[in-house]
């Protein structure tokens, strides 16, 4: 009997220790922002080594859109940011079904604008 009471404890101070560490993990704005940046230089520099014309246009409007999204952040438009962000990954969703070069650097980019999407309200 005390040692399921004992694990109870153990599980429950486990996901409450999670919870606080995921709440301090969450970016602020300016955070966001400068992840929508970073990763708009990134997709940008796919798009100049893609040997196909319609993947440099996707991945060029792909970081166009996170560029906007950016923007849209710092100005409280969560809802506008979420709309470019959506295009843009269908943009790298696009890209990646159509073989373009740097396959797991565009799917990498599809997660942090997964995640960035996340922590938008």
């Amino acid at each position: 009997m005390y040692k399921i009471r004992l694990s109870g404890v153990f599980i429950l101070g486990l996901s409450l220790c999670g919870l606080s560490l995921h709440a301090e993990s969450v970016p602020n704005k300016e955070g966001l922002v400068v992840r929508c940046h970073d990763l708009a230089k990134v997709i940008d520099s796919l798009a100049v080594s893609q040997k196909k014309v319609v993947c440099t246009d996707k991945l060029d409007g792909a970081s166009t859109l996170i560029e906007l999204a950016g923007g849209l952040i710092l100005a409280d438009s969560y809802s506008s940011a979420k709309e470019n962000l959506n295009k843009a990954l269908s943009n790298l969703q696009y890209a990646e079904l159509n073989s373009c070069r740097h396959y797991i650097r565009i799917v990498h980019s599809k997660l942090e604008v997964h995640q960035i999407k996340r922590y938008l309200y």
